[in-house]
């Protein structure tokens, strides 16, 4: 029982560190093409969680898709095939032993050559795992970094907002908000514009009707 809640508790942290690092990945590449401040734009450990829930869905359900995919051909469709082969002709499993006994050896191991070889592949899975979990934080990056230039294109017409700060009313592009701050970006002067949401703030946004 106890082994059990430790497994659950291990699994719980990794995938909250998974959110996390996805999170804070995208958010830093956005907030990097604009050089936000990353201190003034505090998101809070919540909303990086789920910002790293929202973009790892797709990825990971593509990736878990194709996983099952190839397991199911292995194991349905070339598995059966490679078995009824070798159980129906004699050549084909004189093949299969002899390449086998190429790749294995004919030596015997003893079981401490073993217990080395499965530690060698678990270090090899764990560093493959690790190579490819960076490689996806990259991509990730890369992805924020390439919203933010679509929206400094002007290729994301929603974020265009009147936005009331203390009376001074401008047509802004709104970027992103934090727990107590927020940006947004004046296209005619180039400025990145930072305002406290505690003093107040408000925008207006035009919603086309259908048919209009």
């Amino acid at each position: 029982m106890f082994r059990r809640m430790l497994d659950s508790a291990v699994i719980l942290a990794l995938l909250t560190a998974f959110l996390f690092c996805v999170g804070t990945a995208k958010t830093r590449g956005f907030y990097s093409h604009f050089r936000l401040d990353s201190d003034v734009m505090d998101l809070g450990f919540h909303n990086v969680l789920y910002a790293g829930m929202i973009w790892s869905i797709v990825p990971v359900v593509k990736a878990l898709t194709l996983l099952v995919a190839t397991s199911f051909f292995y194991s349905h469709m070339v598995l059966p095939a490679v078995i009824d082969k070798l159980r129906g002709s004699f050549g084909f499993r004189r093949t299969y032993v002899k390449w086998k006994k190429r790749i294995y050896g004919k030596r015997k191991e003893t079981s401490i050559e073993r217990s080395a070889k499965k530690n060698t592949i678990r270090f090899f899975l764990v560093t493959l795992g690790l190579v490819l979990f960076i490689g996806f934080l990259a991509g990730v990056e890369t992805e924020g970094k390439r919203q933010a230039e679509e929206v400094l294109a002007g290729g994301h017409e929603s974020d265009l907002r009147k936005i009331v700060v203390n009376g001074d009313s401008r047509v802004l592009t709104f970027l992103s908000c934090g727990i107590r701050n927020c940006a947004a970006y004046d296209s005619k002067s180039g400025m990145i514009i930072y305002f406290d949401q505690a003093k107040g703030f408000s925008y207006f946004k035009e919603i086309k009707k259908g048919g209009a």
